[in-house]
Parts: C-alpha cells; sequence; structure tokens
C-alpha cells in the first residue's frame, strides 16, 4: 500500500511542478504591468496593452489607474499609426467613473483631454473650450495634491491648449510652470516635453540658436529616458535648425523609426523626407526659396496645407513628440 502512496505523492508533486513551469513560463511570455512605462516609451504599445488588459481581467491593481494608462498607451498607438483616437477617449471616461480619489478623477480627465486634444488637432476643427475646462479642472484637482509630476503634467497641457490658439505669452508661462514642478519631480521625460515646448516658442518668436540649444537638451533627456519615438521627432526638429548636419540628423531619425515599426509614415518619415527635399544642394520645387518656419520649422511650398498639419502633429503633448 506505501508503494502506491509513495507513488500518487510523486505524481502530485510533478504536476504541481509542471503547473508552476507552467506559469513562470506564461509570465516570461507576458509582460507584467509594472513594464508598461517602459514598454510604452519604447514604441511597443501592442505590448502595454496587452498587459493592461490581463490585468484588467485579472482584477488586479487600480482599475482607474490601469485604464488611465490604457488610454495612454491606446493614444499614443493611434497617434503613431494614424488609427482612431476615440477608444482612449472611451477608457478615460471608463476611468473617471472608477476613480474614487481626485488624484484618480484627476487623471482620467487630463487622459480624455489630452485624447480630445489630438483628436481636434488633427482633424482641425472642433471646440478647444470644453478641452481647455477639463485640462483646467483636472490641475485644480491636482493642486492641493503635492505631486510635483502631475502638476507639471497639467501645467504643460494648458500651455498646449494655449499655444495652439495663438496664445504664446499664456503658454510660455504654462511651460515655465510645468519645467519648475518636473524639476521638482526630477523627471526627464517631463522636462525634455517643456524645454522642447519653450524651443518652439523661441524659433517662433526668432531665436533659432535658442530654440536649437533646447532641442537638443530635450534630446539628451529622451535618449536618456529611452524614448525611442520621442527621440525621432527630436532629431526632426533639431534638422530644421542645424541644416549644415540636417543629413546626419535625419537618418539617425529615420533608423529610429524603423526600429519600432508601424508607425504612421505621413506623421513622421514623410515629413523628414519633406524637410531633406529642401536641403541646400537639392533641387528646388516650383516655387523654390526656404521652408516656411514655426513651431518646429517644416512645411512651406505648395504642400503647406498638409505640412503645416504635420507640425501641428509635432506639438506632441507627454508621452509624444
Amino acid at each position: 500500500m506505501r508503494p502506491i502512496v509513495n507513488a500518487l505523492a510523486l505524481v502530485r508533486a510533478r504536476r504541481v511542478r509542471a503547473c508552476l513551469v507552467a506559469a513562470l513560463l506564461s509570465a516570461c511570455r507576458h509582460a507584467p504591468v509594472t513594464d508598461v512605462p517602459r514598454l510604452t516609451l519604447a514604441g511597443r504599445w501592442d505590448e502595454s496593452i496587452a498587459a493592461l488588459e490581463r490585468a484588467l481581467a485579472a482584477r488586479r491593481g487600480d482599475r482607474a489607474h490601469l485604464l488611465v494608462q490604457l488610454s495612454e498607451a491606446e493614444r499614443e498607438r493611434a497617434l503613431a499609426r494614424g488609427g482612431d483616437l476615440e477608444p482612449a477617449i472611451s477608457r478615460a471616461e471608463e476611468a473617471r467613473a472608477a476613480a474614487t480619489s481626485p488624484a484618480g478623477v484627476a487623471d482620467a480627465m487630463d487622459a480624455g483631454a489630452l485624447a480630445a486634444y489630438w483628436r481636434t488637432l488633427l482633424a482641425a476643427r472642433g471646440d478647444w473650450g470644453p478641452i481647455e475646462r477639463d485640462f483646467r479642472e483636472a490641475l485644480a484637482l491636482r493642486r492641493p495634491l503635492g505631486d510635483h509630476g502631475a502638476l507639471a503634467d497639467s501645467l504643460f497641457h494648458v500651455g498646449l491648449v494655449a499655444q495652439v490658439q495663438g496664445r504664446d505669452a499664456e503658454a510660455a508661462h504654462g511651460y515655465a510652470e510645468a519645467l519648475a514642478e518636473a524639476r521638482a519631480a526630477e523627471d526627464p521625460m517631463r522636462i525634455s516635453y517643456a524645454i522642447r515646448h519653450q524651443a518652439d516658442l523661441a524659433e517662433k518668436a526668432g531665436q533659432p540658436a535658442k530654440a536649437l540649444a533646447s532641442h537638443r537638451e530635450s534630446l539628451r533627456l529622451r535618449e536618456q529616458a529611452g524614448f525611442t519615438v520621442g527621440q525621432a521627432n527630436a532629431l526632426v526638429a533639431i534638422a530644421s535648425l542645424d541644416r549644415p548636419n540636417a543629413r546626419a540628423h535625419l537618418e539617425r531619425a529615420r533608423a529610429l523609426v524603423a526600429s519600432v515599426g508601424h508607425l504612421d509614415r505621413a506623421a513622421r518619415a514623410d515629413d523628414a523626407r519633406g524637410l531633406e527635399r529642401r536641403l541646400p544642394g537639392r533641387a528646388r520645387g516650383p516655387r523654390g526659396g526656404a521652408p516656411a518656419r514655426g513651431g518646429d520649422g517644416r512645411g512651406g511650398g505648395r504642400r503647406s496645407g498638409r505640412f503645416a498639419r504635420q507640425r501641428a502633429a509635432r506639438l506632441r503633448a507627454r508621452p509624444g513628440a
């Protein structure tokens, strides 16, 4: 009888070990939720989204926070691939309904307003009023909480809406405040966003040297953070200002875009080609002349409407350009 009992125990032990091995292999195949920020920065949005959806299905963690992260990942994937932003907006609305704290409500409002910002910007039509109200309401909720990173986001987003409506002085104030909060949070990504948009304003104000220095600092911070797509965007902006070395910057940008893959060419690589066609030594188009300047310094010629839209799509809010 004892040999039979021992054999059954051995079989059970082997089954337990097999289950543990299978669980470990499954964990290795699937990214955990803790990897989501790193994967999103690296442009691996499908993996981020899959990890978040698994966590939501298993009811692991704060549902509202997971939905905000999912909204952000879906927004970035849609922007990169020319997809629909409505799922990102819907996820943010779900997060707001699930939030149980002022911080959670503010995070959801900010995520939803940012997706709506992009939808309005890329459509080149719509009402900025509700978007700005949501950004400002999220800021009001965050101020008493003292979270420097979250405050940096809100101040930056308020600056974005001001900039896109031509209120440059107000945008500059928002970016300066956002930069101070980002530095207090010691967050290189948030610092890089504020500096990049300060560079846009400096270029528009006729200060190309200051703009170039800021874009280079933003690039350095994005390299430090591993923000692959953001590095490509920074290099295209640098190429528009550092014309003697523009081709080298654009080649680096193309290599980064290729490393991510599945990007919307109209939003990135095509814009780089449009700039390269206007570099010294290239044949000029029928209308000749230098490209129209402003923001990232791209556009001009008979395709100015298209490049203006692409230039607007460079005024990326976190995470983005």
